[in-house]
């Protein structure tokens, strides 16, 4: 099975769960909203859209990494493998 990661046409991405073994609890809860060309906003879906307190963090792909600029939890910048690791760390972090 293919699982291709990209925008939809709402802008809205749910990037794929993790393994079983892996998954948190609330990764249900993490929604990524595409903003650019490999960038999104990690929002919680619990949390009304026009609260502020629904961002988590921004996520980047760069060349060689992703990139987890956090803003709640606040704590120093992450990097992952793949965006895939930076989602299940991002869900985590609820």
């Amino acid at each position: 099975m293919t699982t291709t990661i990209g925008p939809s046409p709402s802008g809205r991405l749910t990037a794929p769960p993790p393994t079983e073994s892996t998954r948190p609890r609330d990764e249900h809860r993490v929604e990524l909203e595409w903003i650019g060309d490999g960038a999104w906003r990690a929002c919680d879906v619990t949390v009304p859209p026009d609260d502020a307190t629904c961002l988590i963090a921004y996520v980047e792909c760069r060349a060689d990494c992703v990139e987890v600029t956090w803003v709640r939890p606040f704590r120093p910048m992450s990097t992952f493998e793949s965006l895939r690791e930076a989602y299940t760390a991002v869900s985590r972090a609820l």
